[in-house]
């Protein structure tokens, strides 16, 4: 009689023993996959993305008086404020029916980057510079030659000057 005495080295049980936790991981993996795969019933293969768009129309203070045009409005507003679609309605408004309309730029003053020129009380209408520019919520400013050559607030006075 023959006997046949297997010896397991400790090599031999350490590999039995990472080939167990290596198929109980695929497992695992498999098995949230699928189940995600079900309870998410092709949702994500359905959904598109845009791409991006940049707003040319919408700037910032600092580049209010260097706009590529030769004359332009700005209509500033503040886009948690009472005045904004009656301004953006002006804006367009005026765009689309004018013949000959100037360009129209929007500036929203509640941007981060506009803060610190938006003002309650006292607006600065004599601005030289981007510096010295204090803007009150409803005013529209035409640049022309990178300097302000008006400045309207109210908008009873900017409905008149934009339908005139």
């Amino acid at each position: 009689m023959k006997t046949n005495l297997n010896y397991e080295t400790e090599e031999q049980k350490e590999l039995q023993k990472l080939l167990v936790i290596i198929l109980i991981v695929v497992i695992v993996i498999g098995l949230v996959y699928g189940l995600s795969k079900m309870l998410m019933n092709g949702e994500v293969e359905e959904r598109t993305f845009a791409p991006g768009v940049v707003n040319s129309e919408a700037i910032v203070v600092g580049t209010i008086l260097n706009r590529p045009e030769t004359e332009y409005f700005v209509i500033c507003y503040d886009s948690k404020g009472q005045k904004m679609d009656a301004l953006l309605n002006y804006g367009n408004n005026y765009s689309s029916t004018k013949s000959g309309a100037i360009k129209v730029y929007y500036l929203d003053l509640s941007n981060n980057l506009n803060k610190n020129y938006y003002v309650q009380n006292e607006s600065n209408p004599k601005a030289k510079s981007v510096k010295e520019m204090k803007i009150k919520d409803g005013t529209i400013i035409r640049v022309k030659r990178n300097e302000v050559r008006e400045y309207i607030e109210g908008l009873d006075e900017i409905g008149k000057r934009l339908n005139a």
